[in-house]
């Protein structure tokens, strides 16, 4: 059985969880049915050698059923644990805040693929889930990357799912840079991820801040929660760059052993900042996790709205964000 630390307080919380489910048994009335059922129990992706019992129970006076299962939940999670139910493997899956740290840590990968450009721009393919962003403006459609940023796609598609972004505003909008929504204060100073803590970035040289690029918001690195941006500027001459053209003639200088300029610029993404625009300077600063492949106009009409400062005068409304599959 794998160790668990501070086991006698895990095993404390399992035991007060069944004793508040009893309490809430008797209080209900008299019983007029129950049912046992042995659960399995996950702790950091390990079964435990602890199967629980999960009690259902059918009272006179409450017709519906009571399980043990929610205040064995409620109890761990005051203790810090992350608890889910995984219904079809009948399975308990407990995580401790150490092992969730762990997993929201994010990564940074190097090395370019060639036609990373051309799948980052491609529709979704037969299969794939993407989302519409449903505004006052119109529609917004993006194709997400969960191979690439499964935690940053994760969290938007199950706060999307939970209607977490439903009726928020994009709060920030700065024409030829980007508009930015999914803070539930509407001022970009709220917001959470779906684990209840900031997950890492997920930076990557083969996904990158081109025009419709879909990004996650932060204030540093392991910073993510609920809040997002859609990059919009069509032209790099509004800023001044790394001299792009000297970028594009030293593809193969070597940075450092065995990292070249072709590996952090290379030439087809360069070329596209040069011809479509985009914010490269936003470049594994922010995790990319999708694309706009329909809506570009929705994105453009969204970021010329009046704005004093960069906060819109009428709201720009984020009435829900559907998640489908194509």
């Amino acid at each position: 059985m794998k160790k668990i630390k501070n086991a006698k307080m895990f095993a404390a919380g399992l035991v007060l969880g069944l004793l508040l489910a009893a309490t809430g048994v008797f209080a209900a009335g008299a019983i007029a049915s129950a049912t046992f059922n042995t659960t399995s129990v996950v702790f950091d992706g390990v079964e435990m050698d602890l199967p629980l019992p999960i009690m259902s129970v059918i009272t006179e006076d409450n017709p519906g059923f009571i399980s043990n299962y929610m205040p064995v939940r409620g109890v761990l999670e005051a203790m810090g644990y992350t608890v889910e139910w995984d219904g079809p493997n009948d399975t308990i899956v407990i995580t401790s805040r150490e092992a969730l740290q762990q997993r929201l840590a994010g990564h940074v990968t190097f090395g370019h693929n060639p036609g990373a450009l051309d799948k980052q721009l491609a529709p979704p393919e037969d299969g794939e889930e993407f989302a519409i962003i449903h505004t006052n403006f119109g529609q917004i459609h993006l194709r997400l990357f969960p191979d690439i940023a499964p935690l940053a796609v994760e969290n938007f598609v199950t706060h999307a799912r939970n209607g977490f972004y439903d009726g928020l505003i994009f709060h920030r909008v700065i024409e030829d840079f980007m508009i930015q929504g999914g803070c539930p204060l509407g001022f970009g100073i709220g917001g959470e991820s779906i684990w209840g803590m900031p997950f890492g970035d997920e930076v990557t040289t083969n996904l990158r801040h081109i025009r419709g690029a879909l990004s996650m918001a932060n204030s540093g690195p392991f910073t993510n929660g609920s809040q997002f941006f859609i990059v919009q500027n069509a032209s790099l001459d509004h800023y001044t760059m790394l001299d792009k053209e000297d970028i594009l003639q030293h593809q193969d200088m070597e940075i450092e052993a065995g990292y070249f300029v072709r590996d952090i610029w290379p030439t087809e993404f360069m070329e596209h900042y040069i011809t479509h625009g985009g914010t490269p300077w936003l470049d594994f600063n922010h995790t990319v996790f999708g694309q706009v492949f329909y809506g570009m106009d929705v994105v453009d009409a969204i970021a010329a709205t009046d704005a004093i400062g960069d906060r819109p005068v009428d709201d720009v409304i984020i009435e829900r964000i559907e998640i489908v599959r194509k």
